[in-house]
C-alpha cells in the first residue's frame, strides 16, 4: 500500500499530458468550408428564385462570427462557445433576381480570416415576361433632355434615394448586375452599365410584410460629354453673389493639415469634394 500515492501520481500525470496533448490537436486542427446551394425554381410571376445554402465548418472557431454573404444578403452565425463540429449552417435566400449570370456565396470566419470559402453557380433563367428594366421600366417622359445626367470624367455624381422601411436592400442595373448594398446609390459614368451611355437602376428588399419595392420605374441616368475645364475661365460677382461659369472648377480651400481641396457642386446640388494642388 506504500505505492499506492507514486501509482496515483502517475495517473494524474498520464491523463494531463492527454488532455494536453489533446488540446494541442483541437487547437491546431485545420478549419474547412464546404458550401452546396440548391436552387429553388424561379418564380413566374416576379422573376426571382430562391437559394437554399448549407454551410459545413469542420473545426471551426469558437469565437467571432461565421459570415455567409450573398447578393446583398449576410447571415451571422455565432461561433461562441460553439462546440458542434462539423458545425452545419443552413439558410434560405430569397429575392434573387434570376438572369443566368454568375453569382457567388462567400464564407468567412472574422477570428480566423484565413478560414473562407467562394462557391459560384449560374442563376437560373428569366422565366416570366417581368424585367425590372428597359422594358417594365420604360417610364420615359417626352423629352431625353431632362433626363438627369453625370459627366463622362468618372468624377461627376448622382444619387438616386433608395426605398426606407426595407432590408436586405441590393441596387441592379437593367441587365441584372449586381451593383450596391448601400441605402442610396451613388452613380457615376464609371458605374456598371453605363458605359453604354444610358442606364436605368432599380432596387429591391423586403419589410416585415414580406413585400418588395417597386421603384424602378423611374427616368434613366444618361452620360454626357461635359465641356472641358478651360483655364481662362472667368469669376464674376453679380448683384451681390459670386459665379463661376464652368461645372469643372469650384472654390479651393485650405484644410488645417494643409492640403487642399476644391468644393464643386454636383447635378444633384450635392457638395463634391475633391483634392487638388495648392496654388502659388
Amino acid at each position: 500500500m506504500k505505492y499506492l500515492p507514486v501509482f496515483k501520481r502517475q495517473i494524474k500525470s498520464t491523463l494531463f499530458i492527454l488532455f494536453c496533448f489533446t488540446g494541442l490537436i483541437s487547437i491546431h486542427a485545420q478549419c474547412d468550408i464546404t458550401t452546396d446551394v440548391t436552387l429553388n425554381a424561379c418564380n413566374v410571376n416576379t422573376n426571382f428564385y430562391m437559394a437554399d445554402v448549407q454551410v459545413t465548418i469542420n473545426n471551426p472557431p469558437n469565437s467571432g462570427y461565421a459570415l455567409i454573404y450573398h447578393e446583398g444578403y449576410t447571415h451571422a452565425e455565432n461561433l461562441m462557445n460553439n462546440f458542434s463540429n462539423p458545425l452545419v449552417i443552413n439558410i434560405s435566400i430569397p429575392y434573387l433576381y434570376a438572369n443566368e449570370l454568375t453569382k457567388t456565396v462567400t464564407v468567412s470566419m472574422t477570428d480566423n480570416p484565413a478560414c473562407s470559402n467562394n462557391y459560384s453557380y449560374q442563376a437560373p433563367s428569366l422565366c416570366a415576361n417581368v424585367f425590372y428594366g428597359q422594358i417594365a421600366c420604360a417610364c420615359l417622359p417626352p423629352n431625353p433632355a431632362n433626363y438627369d445626367f453625370v459627366c463622362d470624367d468618372g468624377i461627376d455624381q448622382f444619387t438616386i434615394i433608395g426605398e426606407t422601411g426595407f432590408i436586405g436592400v441590393a441596387w441592379y442595373n437593367s441587365s441584372g448586375e449586381f451593383i450596391s448594398t448601400d441605402q442610396n446609390l451613388i452613380i457615376t459614368s464609371s458605374t456598371p452599365g453605363m458605359q453604354d451611355g444610358i442606364e436605368y437602376f432599380f432596387m429591391h428588399g423586403i419589410n416585415n410584410e414580406g413585400t418588395r419595392p417597386i421603384n424602378c420605374c423611374r427616368e434613366p441616368i444618361v452620360v454626357r460629354n461635359c465641356q472641358g475645364c478651360a483655364p481662362n475661365d472667368q469669376l464674376h460677382v453679380e448683384d451681390g453673389d459670386v459665379y463661376i461659369d464652368n461645372a469643372c472648377h469650384g472654390v479651393i480651400l485650405t484644410a488645417p493639415n494643409g492640403l487642399c481641396y476644391r468644393m464643386m457642386v454636383g447635378n444633384d446640388g450635392a457638395f463634391i469634394s475633391e483634392i487638388t494642388d495648392c496654388p502659388d
